[in-house]
């Protein structure tokens, strides 16, 4: 970690970093705005990760939204925030399924679903 943050801190000051950290994805930029942001949000708290299923806030927020413009009632507690369909897949068949089981994958798919599965 204190690694990670002396290389962040290093590109801030717009030295170049030969190591990839960001997984090969583009560097990361922080605009001022962005700066700003992050600083603020470190002062309220928001300094660890969220719950699995997501902050209440934004689970409530779209407990509201369905609500309101799809006429379906849940609660934050119904409401699951993932970070894509392939993780949320993934934890699905982690906890429904058993090791020896048969799964059943529709064609067309896209290819990292048999992998998925093969966990």
């Amino acid at each position: 970690m204190r690694a990670c943050n002396s290389m962040f801190s290093m590109t801030s000051f717009g030295e170049n970093v030969d190591e990839d950290v960001n997984d090969s994805r583009e560097n990361l930029i922080f605009t001022p705005q962005l700066l700003s942001l992050r600083i603020n949000a470190i002062r309220e708290g928001y300094t660890r990760y969220t719950s699995n299923a997501g902050t209440h806030e934004v689970r409530t927020t779209i407990c509201k939204k369905l609500k309101e413009e799809n006429h379906i009632s849940y609660t934050p507690d119904e409401i699951v925030v993932s970070n894509g369909a392939k993780y949320s897949l993934l934890q699905a068949v982690l906890v429904i399924c058993s090791p020896g089981d048969e799964v059943i994958i529709p064609a067309p798919f896209r290819v990292i679903y048999k992998r998925l599965m093969l966990l």
